[in-house]
Parts: structure tokens; C-alpha cells; sequence
């Protein structure tokens, strides 16, 4: 595609005119490497994956395609909105585990009374976690403490302040 057409929007006339003229082509392997090397990195929007499992629904793929596929797959790194088994995440989480967070521009996270924030001490923590786990009321606890009741069962099942391992044992 030459630079001229790159982001513009092809219409369905167009479409099929360009699909006739390139009807019967014979694409060399050099070409096919430039395409490949053009597509590096593209990432599709999900119509567009919509679009191609739709125009690939049926059609049956030979072994050595399937291999091609799976070899190229083999390669690849973790992406987002892939699905991983529980091996590879466990792989993910050690590999990542202590290495400072991408998204806070190379800086590690601030966790607890660390971060800027924050509105609970890690004695107030344990305190709520020992309250909820004896059983006052949520709602009850997180107006002692200035916030919200979904915040309080996040403490209580470890989701929030998980730094402090806090667990049932620890009451």
C-alpha cells in the first residue's frame, strides 16, 4: 500500500476494484517480506479481529499452516487480553516480582503509608481486618474509619494492604 492511502478509509467499490485487479496475482517472497515487516507491531482493533474470525469461520486450515501458526505463536510474549494458563502467570509474577512498575515510569510502587494518598495507618489496617474478621458490620467499621465498606472487605480478604499478610491466622 503506498504512503498516499496509508489512514485513509477504503470503501467497499474500492475495495473490490483493487480485490479484481489483484485477482491471480503472483506475490513473490520478497514482497511477502516487505508486507510482513510493514505489519510489525500493528496492533488490530477488535473489529478487525471480529472481521477476520468472520471471514475465517469455515474455512479448514492444512497441518502445514497450523504448524506455520504455531511456531509463530511460540514467539510471542505476553500480551494483553490473551489468556494465560496458571504456569505461565506463575512464571509472569516471579519474573516481575520486585522490578519497578512500568506505568510509574520506572519508580516501584508505593504501597500502604507510603503512598501519597493514603488515609489509613498499617495500625488501622490491622485493626480493621481484626474487626471484620470478628464480625462488626462493614459498614459500621468503615464509618469509624472514614471510608467505604467495599474498602473495608478489600482489607478483610487481603486484596488491599496485601503487603502486611494479613490473614485469618493473624486476628
Amino acid at each position: 500500500m503506498s504512503k498516499a492511502l496509508t489512514g485513509n478509509i477504503i470503501t467497499a467499490a474500492t475495495r473490490a476494484k483493487i480485490s479484481k485487479s489483484n485477482k491471480g496475482r503472483i506475490v513473490t517472497a520478497a514482497t511477502r517480506a516487505k508486507i510482513s515487516k510493514a505489519n510489525v507491531g500493528r496492533v488490530k482493533t477488535p473489529a478487525q479481529c471480529a472481521a477476520i474470525s468472520k471471514r475465517m469461520t469455515g474455512t479448514i486450515q492444512t497441518a502445514e499452516h497450523r504448524a506455520k501458526t504455531s511456531k509463530f505463536m511460540m514467539g510471542n510474549t505476553y500480551r494483553a487480553g490473551h489468556v494465560t494458563s496458571t504456569e505461565t502467570r506463575a512464571k509472569l509474577s516471579k519474573f516481575f516480582k520486585g522490578r519497578p512498575c512500568v506505568a510509574n515510569n520506572g519508580h516501584t510502587r508505593n504501597q500502604g503509608v507510603k503512598h501519597p494518598l493514603a488515609k489509613l495507618t498499617e495500625k488501622k489496617v490491622r485493626e480493621i481486618h481484626r474487626r471484620a474478621w470478628k464480625g462488626d458490620y462493614q459498614a459500621f467499621i468503615a464509618e469509624c474509619f472514614g471510608i467505604s465498606a467495599c474498602y473495608v472487605s478489600s482489607i478483610k480478604h487481603g486484596k488491599c494492604w496485601r503487603h502486611l499478610n494479613l490473614n485469618k491466622e493473624t486476628i
